[in-house]
């Protein structure tokens, strides 16, 4: 199925932030910026242009946001990281002889090591963002249900899109596509994939500097 963009799409390559963007940064990007080991998986493009363009942001002033879940998912991510780590150390195809949830509990100091990970992380997102308050209430669940049956985002990104609802932010800074999808937002980012469908649908802008 091809990918419909219904938002409006910006190349952060191509754009300078102004102290009035408030921002909605995405878990991958977090990643990228704040783990270090995940230079080793990612696209150069991944591990350069989001910090380069965050760094940019700060020094302008602009606000940047994360949404309440962005710790359990970078938390998720950076513990599957030191698993497949692990593995690749000890010459074992994951979920294989060792499963992660042995991982999890009967490798203290391998346990150690990703706590120490999450918590370094943490640190510089939470120093360098304030969080969208977002309830995971009656309301914010049945919006994000009714969001499901509309676009394709899973269910960590339907809750972020329902705080940039509910707290009237229009700007996300992502390398996932599948935000291309929703309306009435900006994605702002460098993925050649995402960037291209967006020309080929007329929804790529250039905003003013």
């Amino acid at each position: 199925m091809a990918l419909v963009v219904r938002a409006d799409v910006v190349d952060i390559r191509a754009d300078l932030p102004n102290p009035n963007d408030s921002f909605l940064v995405d878990t991958n990007v977090w990643y990228w910026l704040t783990y270090l080991p995940a230079s080793q998986s990612a696209q150069p493009y991944q591990i350069q242009q989001y910090p380069r363009y965050l760094k940019r942001s700060t020094a302008v002033g602009a606000s940047l946001r994360y949404c309440g879940t962005t710790f359990a998912e970078l938390a998720h991510l950076i513990e599957s990281a030191e698993y497949k780590s692990f593995c690749v150390r000890q010459g074992i195809q994951p979920n294989s002889q060792i499963k992660s949830k042995d991982f999890r509990h009967n490798y203290s100091n391998e346990r150690q090591d990703v706590q120490d990970e999450v918590g370094i992380s943490w640190g510089q997102v939470s120093a360098m963002a304030s969080i969208v308050d977002v309830p995971l209430n009656a309301l914010t669940i049945n919006a994000s249900a009714t969001l499901f049956g509309q676009v394709c985002l899973d269910g960590y990104d339907l809750f972020t899109v329902e705080a940039m609802r509910q707290s009237g932010i229009l700007k996300i800074i992502t390398d996932d596509k599948d935000f291309l999808t929703v309306p009435d937002i900006i994605v702002l980012t460098a993925n050649n994939s995402a960037i291209g469908a967006a020309q080929n649908a007329g929804k790529l802008r250039t905003r003013a500097a």
